[in-house]
């Protein structure tokens, strides 16, 4: 049961393209993780400036001070540029489909296409900090025993999709590889026109 939410500011969005946003998010989910589209859900959040802040400031404080004088209006986002960062919602998508294909499969290869090269794995599981870097990473997903392997069971459930902008998110995702259930946090960026990770931060706990 996929839960997208999904947060812009109250900026004029149309209901146009919150209709476009909410069934382009519902049909890359059924492509791409095969879920039905009668058990996603999608919430389209609209934000006050005067409720979100950046940089200890409210928004509606900073567009006031940043407007070019001698117009008293605030800057506002537009809803054009509303659109255009939401279209990168189905290569983000993907990206985290592949993602979780790799883990599922022990695919090195699907993940080397989703991990950025310079990408930094980061757990404190075993009782202290762990840094991986992405060759070392792959050697320890190559000598799992794929969960496909024994045919387990898929558990993949995208918790949260923060898209900060075109070329920053974060993804947080939980996934069960048997005996053991990750929630992950990705920070993904977005170089050469690719949606790659760039960290990986998880926590782990043993399946009952």
């Amino acid at each position: 049961m996929p839960y997208v939410k999904i947060e812009v500011t109250n900026d004029g969005v149309t209901r146009e393209q919150k209709e476009s946003l909410v069934r382009g998010v519902t049909t890359l989910l059924q492509q791409v993780l095969n879920k039905d589209p009668s058990l996603t859900f999608v919430t389209i959040d609209e934000i006050d400036t005067d409720n979100w802040g950046v940089g200890g400031e409210l928004v509606s404080d900073l567009r006031r001070r940043r407007a070019t004088p001698p117009s008293p209006t605030p800057a506002v986002v537009s809803p054009s540029v509303v659109a255009d960062v939401a279209g990168e919602m189905p290569a983000l998508l993907a990206c985290v489909a592949t993602y979780l294909d790799g883990l599922y499969f022990a695919d090195t290869e699907r993940l080397a296409r989703v991990f950025h090269p310079r990408a930094r794995y980061f757990s404190t599981a075993e009782g202290s900090l762990k840094e991986l870097d992405m060759p070392t990473y792959f050697e320890v997903v190559r000598g799992r025993v794929p969960a496909a392997a024994s045919q387990q069971p898929r558990y993949d459930r995208l918790i949260n999709v923060d898209l900060a902008g075109p070329h920053t998110a974060m993804v947080k995702l939980e996934c069960a590889l048997a005996p053991r259930h990750f929630t992950d946090y990705l920070s993904l960026v977005k170089d050469q026109g690719q949606w790659r990770i760039i960290s990986k931060v998880f926590e782990v706990r043993q399946l009952p």
